[in-house]
């Protein structure tokens, strides 16, 4: 079953339709073809609706279409109703039409039906019967109880006609759509017969009759006497539902309202059966004005709305107007709209009320008390916001200001006065203009307008700079020595003030001042290479400072005089001849030492004058020195994590040089790598002994180890190579080789879909019939066991064929027949242990379970990672984790039998059987 699109034209069967109605109506009286619509019972026709027709088939499956199954149902179910006396109506006039549900519905709308019943096949892999009914919204809430009940009933004899009941199924409309809500704010049905129906005011369901892609379903489909006894039953149950008594309920109304939501109110907005709640827009109700928000929630406090902002009183959310406290603060929003802005939207800047001035700053709040607006000073009374004007008396000190309430200043005022945000001196009630000496500082008020100088100002072609904050003397007073402004440093003279260029001593040392600004700013300190007047100098690129003297730079070795110039050339310092190069750095000395060099009592090696650190081979052999101090080790050292032996006598090699091969220390024994020269340690295969290494490098045991080892690290010169993993016996020699190691974690080699198909194939024919007929095991067909096998394993990071391969070996690919048996889900054997009596094993409740545990028991013995599923494996805490990373090593040959079987060949055939698998 599926549902319909909407078209347009009309059902051209619709009046024989009516006919045949008219003929079995429970009304006596004989109605005309000509009537638009013919005479029922006073309850109305059922209208019987066979799902699809014509060019849509419906579902198809096992030779079967559904819309010919059901017409044929439905015809039988007409049959019935009629021998009922129930009045009915055919939604489709012929088995080849195809009306729109928009007309099916209006065919049950022209015949005031009582209920519209659609008939279905449906598909998709389950099985049973079910009914789609009305969900249980307020709105014509009849429709729900009365579906509801038909749909138990229906399906009661449906289940007794063999078809497995699936139950009632309602189902909402999802939101986002115009009709997902019903007028009373639930949520609408989903399918366009209940919901059609119930907008219409009757009740509408639809009846699916079991799966046409199930066999045993479809089978009983190609029987026509069981189409027949569905009809039947369908049409008894419609006619105890609604029986010729029945009387159609008042349909809901409603009406836009507010709607609460927690704490929280939205605004539904009702357009005949269907409703929205509303969002980003107005709304008004009951004389006030609202917002609802985007989120469709009524919002109450601040709100900008089309660029204004607007406040609604909480809790009830309605629009204020007028002078309006919020937060201490007092706002004015406007009570009638004007060019200025809508009605209750926010004011700023100058307002004039009743003959008085108040002033609303950039948030809306009014001001009080002083305020300089665009360049002049005004006075608003505190507590009122009125703008004051004349001469006015503030805190004792006597203002005067003009008729537009511009401040003119003090009377006969004298000392610093801060104005439109900018200081000024007073002489006399006279702003001062500029050098200005106060209190000990100096300042500079500008010639034009008396403004108080601060920062870098210019006066007569010199710089100056005057303080900006207080921190080191009062704001606007002027600076004097070094300032760091910018990123830069500058230094200003000590007496006048004046910035200073060029060269400047100050503290002890020299200082280069930028002349211009092609390199930096004019006036800031230079740093690192300066040319000047056909010399080089060199400032400290930290302090500025010019050098003298030796000085490193960059790796090289300058030498500068007293005046700072750099040397070329030869010179002779300090007593010792000195060659520097046309770019300054030293060539060459009187004494330049290379090679061995013996200094008090360490030795260490010079190359072009410098001490060599670290690793050096020289004249085949490699010797360390400290990397700290450039001395030659001797003895033992650590680097890099490893241990090496250095000679100290010239025995075997030169004095300092790294030892290789077997070394006998301090009464024990040690094996140096004969190409790294790192010592061993751990277990190693030497010279065809098995030794153990402690972490020092000690031998700690020199003897075979009757074990497997992994011999990947054996040198070169061995026959052993790659990852292969060698057996020695008790004498100590290689016994066999193991050259394949198969791992059982990882990815799989198989695509899912090639691995599905391949697995499902070797386990078709021996597939449990308890595992096909009952749903609960989880897989009715070997496809869906052998996702699920999947599934489990890349869960867990199992290889999915391994696990397949164990299923197999275990259960023989699903016959059973050991001590497990198929309704256990065990397919791994666990707990299935030798001696064991049939069925007693560890029982899963279904396939998915069983396949996980195997997949985490698997991990348990092939990996030391924490599972990724919730631990449903009984016997995961027995495992001596990660002791059989490959599948080799899944028998009883090399752990001490602590692996999965006693067989000592269970790797080989777990091996063999997933080969099957992957090819």
């Amino acid at each position: 079953m599926k549902e319909k699109r909407e078209v347009r034209s009309k059902n051209p069967g619709l009046k024989r339709a009516f006919k045949r109605a008219a003929v079995s109506a429970c009304a006596a009286a004989a109605v005309s073809l000509a009537l638009a619509v013919p005479a029922f019972a006073a309850c109305g026709p059922v209208v019987l609706d066979a799902g699809h027709g014509g060019g849509d088939s419906g579902a198809v499956g096992n030779g079967l279409t559904e819309s010919n199954l059901t017409w044929r149902i439905t015809k039988y179910a007409e049959e019935r109703l009629k021998q009922l006396g129930i009045p009915t109506v055919m939604a489709r006039a012929s088995e080849n039409s195809n009306p729109s549900l928009y007309q099916r519905n209006k065919v049950a709308q022209d015949v005031k039906a009582r209920a519209i019943v659609s008939f279905h096949i449906n598909s998709g892999g389950g099985t049973g019967a079910e009914v789609l009914v009305a969900n249980n919204a307020a709105y014509n809430n009849f429709c729900a109880s009365e579906t509801q009940s038909f749909g138990r009933d229906v399906l009661s004899r449906l289940s007794s006609l063999g078809l497995y009941n699936r139950g009632n199924k309602p189902r909402d409309y999802p939101s986002g759509s115009t009709v997902s809500l019903y007028a009373s704010a639930q949520s609408s049905d989903y399918y366009a017969i209940v919901r059609n129906a119930r907008v219409s005011g009757f009740s509408g369901t639809i009846i699916e009759h079991g799966f046409i892609d199930r066999g045993d379903d479809a089978l009983k489909f190609k029987s026509d006497a069981f189409l027949k006894q569905l009809g039947y039953a369908d049409a008894e149950a419609i006619a105890r539902q609604w029986p010729n008594s029945y009387s159609r309920p008042a349909a809901s109304s409603y009406s836009s309202r507010w709607v609460a939501s927690g704490s929280r109110w939205r605004w539904f907005d009702v357009s005949g059966a269907y409703g929205s709640y509303a969002a980003g827009r107005w709304v008004d109700s009951g004389g006030s004005r609202y917002y609802i928000g985007g989120d469709t929630y009524m919002v109450t406090g601040w709100a900008k709305i089309s660029n204004q902002w607007y406040y609604f009183n909480a809790p009830n959310g309605d629009m204020a107007k007028g002078w309006k406290q919020v937060g201490g603060q007092w706002y004015w929003l406007r009570p009638s709209g004007n060019g200025y802005g809508p009605v209750g939207s926010m004011g700023t800047g100058w307002l004039q009320l009743d003959g008085q001035w108040y002033y609303l700053d950039g948030s809306g709040a009014r001001v009080e008390g002083w305020r300089d607006i665009d360049g002049k000073r005004y006075y608003f009374t505190p507590g009122s916001g009125r703008m004051v004007t004349g001469v006015q008396t503030i805190n004792g000190v006597q203002y005067r200001f003009d008729g537009s309430g511009a401040c003119q200043g003090q009377v006969n005022k004298t000392g610093w006065s801060f104005e439109n945000g900018a200081w000024y001196y007073y002489e006399n009630g006279k702003k001062a203009t500029g050098w200005k000496d106060v209190s000990g500082q100096r300042y500079y008020l500008d010639p034009a307008n008396g403004v108080m100088a601060q920062g870098w100002k210019k006066v007569s072609g010199t710089w100056y700079w005057f303080r900006t904050s207080s921190g080191s003397g009062p704001a606007g007073s002027l600076g004097r020595g070094w300032l760091s402004d910018g990123g830069q440093w500058y230094f200003l003279d000590r007496s006048s003030g004046a910035m200073r260029t060029g060269w400047v001593d100050d503290g002890g040392a020299r200082y280069w001042l930028r002349v211009d600004s092609s390199s930096g700013p004019e006036g800031s300190m230079g740093k690192g290479w300066l040319a000047r007047d056909g010399h080089w100098y060199f400032l400290d690129r930290s302090s500025g400072a010019m050098a003298r003297g030796w000085r490193d730079i960059d790796g090289r070795r300058y030498w500068f005089d007293t005046s700072g110039a750099m040397a070329t050339g030869t010179r002779t310092i300090d007593g010792k001849t000195c060659v520097f190069d046309a770019s300054g750095a030293l060539v060459s000395q009187s004494v330049v030492k290379s090679g061995w060099q013996t200094e008090g009592s360490a030795r260490y090696y010079y190359e072009n004058g410098r001490k060599v650190t670290g690793w050096m081979s020289l004249d085949g052999h490699w010797f360390f020195f400290d990397r700290s101090s450039g001395a030659m080790r001797t003895g033992w050292i650590s680097d890099g994590g490893k241990r090496y032996y250095l000679r100290t006598s010239s025995a075997y090699g030169p004095v300092g040089s790294m030892g290789t091969g077997w070394l006998s220390d301090g009464g024990k024994r040690y094996f140096l790598d004969r190409s790294s020269g790192a010592a061993a340690t751990g277990v190693r295969v030497v010279d065809g002994r098995v030794c153990n290494f402690a972490s020092d490098g000690a031998l700690a045991s020199d003897g075979p180890l009757n074990a497997w080892y992994d011999a990947s690290w054996r040198p070169s010169s061995s026959s052993v190579s790659g990852s292969k993993v060698h057996f020695f016996d008790a004498s100590g020699k290689e016994a066999c080789t193991r050259t394949t190691n198969t791992p059982v974690m990882g990815s799989s080699s198989m695509g899912k879909d090639a691995f599905v198909k391949v697995f499902a194939a070797k386990i078709q024919g021996n597939y449990p019939q308890v595992y096909r007929s009952d749903a609960k095991y989880g897989a009715t067909t070997p496809e869906a066991f052998a996702a699920a096998a999947w599934n489990a394993a890349t869960s867990e990071g199992v290889r999915p064929e391994v696990l397949a391969a164990q299923v197999g070996n275990e259960t023989g690919w699903l016959r059973f027949g050991g001590i497990v048996n198929a309704n256990q889900c065990n397919f791994g054997g666990l707990g299935a242990l030798d001696g064991n009596a049939n069925g007693n094993a560890a029982t899963f409740k279904n396939v998915q379970e069983g396949l996980l545990a195997q997949a985490q028991h698997l991990k348990a013995y092939s990996s030391k990672a924490a599972l990724s599923q919730a631990c449903v494996d009984p016997r995961f805490h027995l495992v001596n984790r990660g002791i059989a990373p490959y599948l080799e090593d899944y028998g009883a040959d090399g752990h001490g039998g602590l692996v999965w079987a006693s067989n000592r060949l269970y790797g080989r055939d777990l091996l063999s059987a997933m080969r099957s698998i992957t090819g």
